[in-house]
């Protein structure tokens, strides 16, 4: 096993390792472990030379689609999981994105009352973002991530090969959430992030994309490590998430989830010198931070009652105000519980008016 650096979390639940690797075949199949994997489908075709160890061992191979994150597709892949053999005292181990993360995750807590786990991740999302931190989220009927735990892996394998079979759009999402942990943190990680952005995009195997990759989970690492289980500070990670989650929504999901996150940053940039949290060189200097990862999407037509709707119903709020993370400046975050008055609908309805798609 080969890895070129190691961060460390601290949990209550459990302490874990993230092992940054150049080679994660390493890590795969130990002879005397006891493991059970669970695979993206498309992960196992993309990959099935390096992988042939993995189906040699017990394995489910899994589409990473929302109704398979469900409590009815957990239960269904733990039924599968005793009739082919795991038993109390084996390792699930997640190969896939944030699907089979959240998959895995749930089912590694409840499954026997709790089974170690690791975790593959394979798209820029999980391996930026959703690996470390401990959630899951599942969904139940019509109710999206309704049901979940804290419950994180005993330890992470990252090998930003993976990446080179990825769409551009999911690279761009990834580089969504890479940016908002850098503009939460501070002006100096706001330009670290500057520095590297089109060097990460040109190249997923580029130094830069893997320093990016480290800085946002070491930036992850020291929010969680305050407020593990999401109770208050660690609500900053929630920046852009109000206006982006709506508009994933009314996009039918069409908006890849970073890049609606990059939209909801900008929008929530724009409402804080609305509401004279910021000055307009400040909005500015984000924006410019921002904008090099603009979706190419239109969203000329999209209906704004239904988003001002969709930003009511989010899950966030506790009374009638909207919940949204505002900011001070890069590294100045907080919530703000905001009316959605006439004046304040006017200011975003005049954002989308001026909203221009990347060509």
């Amino acid at each position: 096993m080969s890895t070129y650096r190691t961060l460390e979390i601290a949990s209550k639940v459990h302490d874990y390792s993230v092992f940054f690797t150049d080679d994660f075949t390493g890590f795969l199949a130990e002879p005397d472990a006891a493991e059970f994997y669970l695979v993206d489908a498309n992960v196992a075709r993309l990959y099935a030379e390096q992988l042939a160890p993995v189906f040699a061992r017990p394995h489910l191979i899994i589409e990473a689609t929302e109704a398979n994150k469900s409590i009815e597709g957990c239960t269904r892949a733990m039924y599968e999981l005793v009739e082919g053999g795991f038993k109390r005292g084996m390792r699930l181990v997640a190969i896939g994105g944030g699907i089979v993360q959240d998959i895995c995750c749930f089912c590694a807590t409840v499954i026997y009352r709790g089974v170690e786990w690791r975790f593959y991740p394979t798209t820029l999302l999980a391996q930026a973002d959703s690996c470390i931190g401990s959630k899951s989220s599942v969904n139940m009927g019509d109710y999206k991530n309704l049901v979940g735990s804290f419950y994180p892996p005993n330890d992470i394998v990252l090998d930003t090969a993976f990446l080179t079979t990825l769409a551009q759009g999911d690279i761009l999402s990834g580089l969504g959430e890479i940016i908002k942990v850098h503009l939460l943190d501070s002006p100096e990680s706001m330009e670290y992030m500057r520095e590297r952005y089109a060097a990460a995009r040109a190249d997923v195997r580029s130094d830069a994309m893997a320093e990016l990759i480290v800085s946002a989970l070491s930036i992850k690492k020291r929010v969680i490590e305050i407020d593990e289980y999401d109770r208050d500070y660690r609500n900053i990670m929630n920046y852009g998430h109000t206006f982006g989650h709506a508009i994933e929504s009314l996009t039918d999901y069409g908006m890849p989830h970073g890049q609606a996150i990059t939209i909801g940053m900008d929008l929530a940039n724009d409402l804080s010198w609305f509401l004279g949290m910021i000055d307009e060189a400040t909005y500015r200097r984000m924006r410019e931070a921002i904008e090099p990862n603009w979706p190419s999407m239109s969203l000329a037509g999209l209906d704004l009652e239904k988003l001002f709707d969709a930003l009511k119903k989010d899950k966030k709020n506790t009374d009638e105000r909207v919940a949204f993370i505002l900011t001070r400046g890069p590294g100045q975050m907080s919530r703000e519980r905001v009316a959605l008055d006439d004046a304040v609908r006017g200011r975003i309805a005049a954002w989308f008016e001026a909203y221009r798609p990347a060509e």
